[in-house]
């Protein structure tokens, strides 16, 4: 295995072991509210079209920022995330400083849907996203299969809490699965001009520059879904992605 490949398999894992820690924790909490199972389904979520300005991350730190790499692009800040479609938080709490509680914080308008990107390991994770105000999921579909979280599992779940998926994928094998997935339940996906929504890393944890894993590249322009460049630069315009910039905000709202 290389070094990069270590590295980011090591991260990976950190990332899916504090997820479980904390799929514990909520499991032993008192209840949230959480739903029966099957008792509710999602509204659908669908876009004609995202525009770069139109999705925003917001994350309150990043690995990237940890190791002195270049600035994300712009626009940045309160007004990039007031006047977004589409907002995405990272509650990862490892590496990101994310959180369910900020997750809440940041549901204040329920006019614009909210994502909260993450690695969900288990089913917890999910009834807190829903109690917090998340309209849908971003799930690191690596960090649930190595939880032996089964995607169609995964997927059950989060209709069961009303839930939609713009899964994040990095392999071949996990794009195949979400337009598989996507023909069958349809509903289930945050859909982009009827496509489902699929969310890849467009900068490298090792390089920092902007490349997309070189595995899904090729099979991009030929896939039947919509893709989402997380840390893409601002002047990305590539006909088969959306970019969106990131909100490094310095503390919690």
């Amino acid at each position: 295995m290389s070094a990069p490949r270590a590295r980011r398999w090591g991260a990976i894992e950190k990332m899916v072991r504090f997820a479980e820690a904390r799929d514990a924790r909520l499991g032993a909490a008192p209840p949230i509210g959480r739903k029966a199972a099957g008792s509710e389904v999602a509204a659908p979520l669908e876009f004609t079209e995202l525009a770069a300005q139109s999705v925003v991350l917001r994350c309150l730190r990043t690995p990237f920022e940890e190791e002195g790499a270049p600035p994300f692009g712009s626009p940045r800040g309160a007004e990039a995330w007031e006047q977004a479609s589409l907002r995405l938080a990272t509650t990862e709490g490892l590496h990101f400083g994310g959180s369910f509680a900020w997750l809440r914080s940041l549901a204040k308008d329920p006019a614009v849907p909210l994502l909260a990107s993450d690695c969900f390991v288990g089913v917890t994770q999910l009834a807190e996203a829903r109690a917090c105000g998340a309209r849908g999921i971003v799930p690191l579909l690596n960090a649930a299969a190595r939880a032996e979280f089964a995607w169609d599992s995964l997927l059950s779940a989060a209709q069961d809490q009303a839930l939609l998926l713009a899964p994040e994928v990095t392999t071949a094998e996990e794009l195949a699965w979400v337009e598989q997935a996507a023909q069958q339940r349809p509903e289930a996906f945050v859909r982009v001009a009827g496509r489902p929504l699929v969310v890849l890393s467009a900068r490298s944890r090792e390089t920092f520059r902007a490349e997309l894993p070189a595995e899904l590249e090729p099979l991009l322009p030929s896939a039947q879904v919509a893709c989402l460049r997380l840390f893409a630069e601002a002047s990305d315009t590539s006909a088969h992605n959306v970019v969106t910039f990131v909100d490094k905000a310095a503390e919690s709202p």
